[in-house]
């Protein structure tokens, strides 16, 4: 089943927001010097990253091409 686009839209939304608090949090971690924490939260925020670009370019071209 195909998502709508308002539905992809949401899914970057929720996306970017999952960045942004994972950032946060990866910062808390290193400041109470819990480093491995904060690596690995970092790393989840740059994969929602690359998950929200990659669907921006789907949505991007798919509406390019109509």
């Amino acid at each position: 089943m195909e998502k709508t686009i308002d539905a992809i839209q949401a899914d970057i939304i929720r996306l970017r927001e999952n960045v942004a608090r994972f950032r946060r949090l990866a910062e808390e971690r290193k400041a109470a010097d819990h480093l491995m924490i904060a690596t690995k939260l970092t790393e989840v925020a740059a994969d929602f990253e690359a998950k929200a670009a990659e669907l921006e370019r789907l949505l991007n071209g798919g509406l390019a091409a109509d």
